[in-house]
């Protein structure tokens, strides 16, 4: 362990520095939260705001829940496949972002960036879907995903920072939440 903890990036002037893997593996996270995220997001939207209108006007029931849920199923499945090119494109930006942010040491700078961070690529993504689609219903898609990027971004941050830090201790717990020091 004490190997592991020589290799840390992190040092005093950038105590939120990382490993390329660190990032993959954050990036890979926050993929994945928002993807889970995403069908419970759609379903509200759905319920709130209605249907998305198909260009070829395929109605949608509103008026029952298996209704919804299953159209926010289908909205959340095409939006995995088509978060795929979105998060390709996004990688770079983020992880550029990222380093620059490295020498803030307090823990809610990094939660603020990374919650606008995923608000825009969650809302970069639901415009692909509506192009691909060719759908209107802006509020129905658009804010859904960029929702779910905004929560799962900041979470996947936390989650992959603090058990960095953890590691960076010897602390080898396999879900990390509290960073070293800081009381929750």
């Amino acid at each position: 362990m004490s190997d592991e903890r020589a290799a840390s990036p992190r040092t005093p002037k950038k105590p939120m520095a990382f490993t390329t893997e660190e990032f993959v593996n954050g990036a890979l996270l926050a993929w994945g939260l928002t993807l889970l995220l995403l069908p419970a997001l759609m379903f509200a939207a759905l319920s709130i705001f209605g249907c998305p209108t198909y260009a070829s006007s395929v109605s949608c029931s509103m008026s029952d829940v298996p209704s919804r849920l299953i159209v926010a199923v289908m909205l959340a499945v095409v939006g995995a496949v088509l978060s795929i090119p979105t998060f390709l494109l996004f990688a770079l930006p983020t992880y550029a972002l990222n380093r620059i942010c490295e020498r803030f040491a307090h823990p809610a700078g990094h939660i603020a960036v990374n919650a606008v961070l995923g608000l825009i690529v969650g809302a970069a993504g639901s415009f692909l879907a509506l192009l691909f689609l060719g759908m209107v219903g802006l509020l129905t898609i658009a804010l859904p995903s960029a929702l779910a990027g905004a929560i799962a971004f900041p979470l996947a941050w936390r989650f992959t920072a603090a058990r960095a830090l953890n590691a960076d201790r010897g602390i080898t717990a396999r879900c990390a939440w509290t960073f070293p020091g800081v009381v929750a």
